[in-house]
């Protein structure tokens, strides 16, 4: 048995350093998770993270992490390295960094490596350069080495700092040598984005060839992006060229059938920059909610762009919707509450709207609507998903036009005719108010100056409690002023207080 396994496991790393991604997929589909003795259950779960199988690798590996009765044999530090890095993949970025903070990077230096790609989940790349230039002072392995360079150098593109340029001519020579052929294609590609950053279209385009060569091999998805990257200099090239234009929408269509929807994303702000078209841009910048991502976008507008302060979100070609929902405030134009603010379906339902590209993942949902709780593969699933059979219960009842959708582990809302959804410019620590601080903004945008608790119940759609646990916080904190007493109680709104 156990030679059964350790045979697996050689022939799918094999395939997997040699970018054969869609092979490995199908040699674990059939994998029984219960028979896989533990001392196995590591190197599978990491080659299964590493090929886009996450929930796989956590299934592998939860029962020995989070055991349900003390095993004689605790989870060691690369166990716990290993099913923090699948919860990064599927969303659930809070648990990972939990357990990684646990970890001692100088006996696992992988776990800087993980921690760099939480920040890279948050667009924080700058956050990733002192962790991944750490690892590698650290890691002995050279295949996880260069995993580590090709990691530094998306960092360093991404920022746009000249360094790349020497590590990048540095890792296609050793990633060529060695055979390492999906590196090598991440390090081509890396380096077309470079030049491209440039403006070096004709390095751009030699390199763009070079990687499609190459991971024509790999069965990966990473062809679409050399085709996305080659679409996107022939626009900077030629904004107006017909032709262009209709291949960025096929891409833009088929990275969404992919769920590759970065590509989307990449694709509708380089057609706004280069069209000069602002509203698109809006549409990028106000549905992308890292606040990392939004000051490099912020960067590279031209000068006389004005971000406004919000953006109304509505199906296409609807200029006119009858419904404006406010996101944030979970209330209808006309102030009429919708959702309590705070409260696990507003906050869904923000979860939900917040990104217009990629929906979210079961992990993102769980860590942000039960945040004292871990994912559990078996329960965790289940519990969203009933959170979204009560959303789409309530979307019915109000009869709002908007659907919740759901597919390949992720949910998601669409606008639809007749809805337009409010989305505000997010303020630093945005994230931190409270839903006492969001109860104080309906307040006010009720006009209500001096009410009694059953107006401000009406009005905000509290109960007498909630209202009473509101109204204390909002008097202790001096933003409200009481007065009266018992019936005659009324509450008068400090317009000076924060």
């Amino acid at each position: 048995m156990t030679d059964k396994y350790l045979k697996l496991v050689e022939e799918l790393e094999e395939l997997s350093r040699n970018g054969l991604g869609a092979e490995v997929r199908k040699r674990l589909q059939n994998l029984v998770v219960v028979k896989v003795p533990r001392p196995h259950r590591l190197a599978i779960a990491n080659v299964a993270r590493r090929n886009n199988l996450p929930l796989l690798a956590i299934r592998l590996l939860n029962p020995i992490v989070r055991a349900e009765r003390e095993l004689d044999l605790p989870a060691s530090p690369q166990e716990l390295a290993e099913y923090a890095s699948g919860l990064l993949y599927i969303g659930a970025g809070k648990e990972a960094d939990e357990l990684l903070t646990t970890l001692n990077p100088s006996v696992l230096p992988r776990v800087l490596l993980y921690r760099a790609f939480t920040c890279f989940s948050r667009w924080e790349y700058e956050q990733a350069l002192p962790l991944l230039k750490n690892y590698l002072e650290h890691e002995t392995d050279p295949y996880l080495n260069t995993v580590g360079e090709v990691n530094l150098a998306a960092a360093l593109v991404f920022l746009g700092l000249p360094e790349a340029e020497a590590l990048l001519e540095g890792l296609r020579a050793k990633t060529l040598a060695r055979e390492y052929w999906l590196l090598h294609g991440n390090s081509l590609e890396l380096s077309a984005l470079y030049s491209l950053s440039n403006k070096q279209y004709r390095d751009t385009k030699k390199y763009l060839a070079e990687a499609a060569e190459v991971l024509k091999k790999s069965q990966s998805l990473n062809d679409l992006f050399v085709r996305k990257w080659s679409a996107v200099v022939n626009l900077h090239q030629d904004p107006t060229a017909t032709e262009t234009l209709a291949q960025i929408e096929q891409l833009k269509t088929e990275g969404a059938r992919y769920q590759n929807y970065e590509t989307v994303r990449d694709l509708e702000f380089h057609l706004a920059i280069e069209t000069r078209n602002q509203k698109l841009f809006e549409r990028v910048y106000f549905g992308t909610p890292y606040s990392a991502y939004r000051k490099t976008l912020r960067d590279k507008i031209p000068k006389q762009w004005i971000i406004p302060e919000s953006y109304l979100l509505t199906a296409p070609k609807d200029a006119t919707p009858h419904t404006i929902l406010n996101l944030k405030l979970g209330t209808s134009g006309s102030g009429k509450n919708l959702l309590k603010p705070g409260q696990i379906l507003h906050r869904a339902l923000v979860l939900l709207i917040e990104d217009f590209y990629h929906p979210k993942r079961v992990g993102t949902l769980h860590s942000d609507l039960f945040p004292d709780s871990y994912f559990n593969p078996i329960s965790s699933p289940n519990r969203i998903y009933q959170v979204i059979s009560r959303l789409r219960r309530w979307t019915n009842e109000a009869h709002l036009p908007l659907k919740v959708g759901e597919g390949h582990g992720t949910y998601w809302a669409h606008v639809r005719t007749g809805l337009g959804v409010l989305v505000e410019e997010e303020k630093p620590a945005a994230s931190k108010v409270s839903p006492h601080q969001t109860l104080l903004e309906r307040l006010d945008a009720q006009g209500l100056g001096e009410f009694s608790a059953n107006q401000a119940c009406e009005g905000l759609g509290l109960s007498r409690s909630a209202f009473n646990r509101f109204a204390k916080w909002a008097v202790d904190s001096g933003a409200l002023e009481k007065r009266g007493q018992s019936s005659a109680t009324h509450y008068r709104r400090l317009k000076s207080a924060s």
